[in-house]
């Protein structure tokens, strides 16, 4: 009976010193609190699926994206790829801020097809992609001008179009990096891939596009 108890006792105290030990492990093992957070994205809205593109026409296409989440880089590069988004053709623009907006130029001379637009933070770790679109061969081509051109003398600007000969067409200056044309400097005239302009006196000092 004696050694009944005292087995009992010493089972009794194992139970109680277990027990009392849990909490103590418990609090060492309990889990830290964390913030769960969505991967921030980037979602191509331009160019469009219908949209197209005219190459060595010195236009200026708006891409134009959607961010969330939180970005470790705040610059992004813009790339003209392959249909299917895989292979990059060309940079368009280098490390420009992620503002969700950039105006570029499809590359000089680039092959007729279906392209897309990928954005891609410049560390790498965000990209986003526009549906395909095309890129066509611009329908009028500059072939000669005079290069450098000075405010008020008259030059001979060349060209070779597609479009029919009986055509009249306008000869405009846009400043580097606009949307939009400001200088008409002919109206009206014959399609023949030849005309006579005079650059305009009042014209501020710059680059322009023809």
């Amino acid at each position: 009976m004696r050694k009944g108890r005292v087995f009992l006792i010493i089972v009794f105290f194992l139970i109680l010193g277990l027990s009392s030990a849990a909490p103590a492990r418990q609090i060492q093992t309990a889990p830290k609190k964390l913030n769960i957070t969505a991967a921030p994205t980037i979602l191509l809205t331009r160019p469009t699926a219908d949209v197209t593109w005219y190459a060595s026409s010195g236009n200026r296409y708006s891409v134009m994206w959607k961010t969330s989440g939180t970005f470790t880089s705040a610059n992004v590069n813009i790339y003209l790829c392959d249909e299917t988004g895989s292979r990059v053709i060309a940079q368009l623009s280098a490390n420009t801020p992620n503002d969700r907006n950039e105006n570029v130029e499809p590359p000089w001379g680039q092959t007729e097809g279906r392209y897309t637009v990928r954005v891609e933070t410049t560390d790498g770790a965000v990209k986003g992609t526009s549906k395909p679109f095309f890129i066509r061969t611009s329908p009028f081509i500059i072939t000669s001008w005079g290069g450098d051109l000075v405010r008020g003398r008259t030059y001979m600007i060349g060209w070779r179009t597609t479009q029919p000969s009986s055509l009249r067409i306008d000869i405009l200056l846009r400043r580097e990096g606009a949307m939009v044309a400001e200088w008409l400097l002919a109206r009206r005239v014959p399609n023949t891939g030849r005309a006579d302009i005079v650059i305009p006196s009042g014209i501020t000092p710059g680059t322009y596009r023809l």
